[in-house]
């Protein structure tokens, strides 16, 4: 995959912003020129790829995308090249050079790559967790916030009776595209974290493979680059037609 950082100035990238039930929003933007001093800059404030972007404003154009949230997951398409990128962070910053931009940062540096065996799908969709012990049995709605072939990990309250080690049950279900999915995964916690708005976030590894999940991620994949790929006014049902 080739790197989004080297990319020119002026060149076309597409951003997809994702919440809740898939709900995708996409945008254009441009890639703005990074000046030495701009890249020291950047450079001491992440260790990931960065790409610098014309600010991406809302579709009516009078305000700025607000990106501040683990609640949403950005993806990007280069349309030059076909270049996919997953699971991107997109920060608003002010830099002596470039001025007022958005940074795109790419998890495709080397320490990413080897701490992420899978690719993650952003998904967004209630579902449950439920503990598996005899006592102190606990089920609650969560919000799921990624699946991999490997793995789940879901937004609960900060209160929510589990923790790293402990063995839960995750099930949802996705009817966003023309074939529905359903889950019940055994998992067990490997990370727990906070989020920025009180919720924490627990991350799961499968008990066992499930080839359905394999399959449910790589669809899913292929939907959000046809997706991403669409010219203006073309519509998905158009591009699939074409496709086959």
């Amino acid at each position: 995959m080739a790197n989004l950082a080297d990319l020119s100035a002026g060149a076309s990238i597409r951003v997809a912003v994702y919440g809740k039930n898939h709900t995708g929003i996409f945008f254009e933007t441009t890639v703005v020129a990074q000046s030495m001093r701009d890249r020291e800059i950047l450079r001491a404030n992440t260790k990931e790829d960065v790409v610098l972007v014309s600010l991406i404003h809302t579709e009516d154009g009078s305000n700025i995308v607000n990106f501040e949230s683990e609640l949403v997951r950005c993806e990007v398409l280069v349309p030059s090249s076909g270049e996919f990128y997953n699971d991107i962070r997109v920060r608003r910053v002010f830099l002596p050079d470039a001025g007022d931009v958005h940074v795109v940062m790419c998890p495709i540096s080397e320490h990413f790559i080897n701490r992420r065996a899978y690719f993650r799908l952003w998904v967004g969709v209630q579902g449950t967790a439920s503990t598996t012990g005899l006592t102190d049995f606990a089920q609650e709605t969560v919000t799921i916030r990624d699946v991999s072939a490997g793995g789940v990990g879901f937004f609960c309250r900060r209160g929510f009776p589990a923790d790293v080690g402990d063995t839960l049950i995750v099930t949802f279900a996705d009817y966003s595209s023309k074939k529905s999915f359903w889950f019940s995964l055994n998992c067990v916690v490997v990370r727990a974290v906070g989020a920025d708005r009180g919720d924490k976030i627990l991350g799961c590894r499968l008990l066992r493979e499930h080839e359905e999940v394999h399959d449910y991620v790589h669809k899913k994949q292929l939907d959000r680059i046809r997706r991403l790929s669409l010219e203006p006014g073309q519509q998905m049902d158009e591009f699939d037609e074409e496709d086959e």
